[in-house]
């Protein structure tokens, strides 16, 4: 079994159904040592976006959906890992029963504070 380790912030979930949204302003920088947690309790279903930012102007950073430590029955036991350019934007389309943990919480890291994160819950 995995000891869970909590994230140093939580980020915003923001609930998007039949409109167009800005977010950046609702985007949280990711701690570069305990990453950002997304707090998913109380949402039905799994329509799910974690929106990744890299505001670094000159190197990529790594964002990452963490596997989760305490997990359900479908749990995945591999992070979901990708390099974001200088200046780019990435999304994640996650599923809960797959990424979240057991209190409903998905964790998420990035290779430096430059990465910004929002979670868009298409409700």
């Amino acid at each position: 079994m995995k000891i869970q380790r909590f994230a140093a912030s939580t980020g915003k979930v923001v609930k998007v159904n039949n409109a167009i949204k800005v977010i950046d302003t609702d985007m949280v920088a990711v701690d570069a040592t305990d990453g950002i947690k997304f707090d998913f309790k109380g949402y039905s279903n799994d329509r799910i976006a974690i929106v990744f930012q890299n505001t670094n102007g000159s190197a990529a950073k790594d964002a990452k959906v963490k596997a989760p430590t305490n997990g359900g029955y479908a749990a995945d036991t591999a992070d979901l890992t990708l390099s974001v350019a200088a200046g780019k934007t990435a999304v994640a389309f996650v599923e809960t029963a797959r990424y979240a943990n057991t209190d409903g919480t998905i964790i998420c890291a990035g290779g430096s504070a430059d990465v910004k994160a929002v979670a868009v819950y298409l409700g």
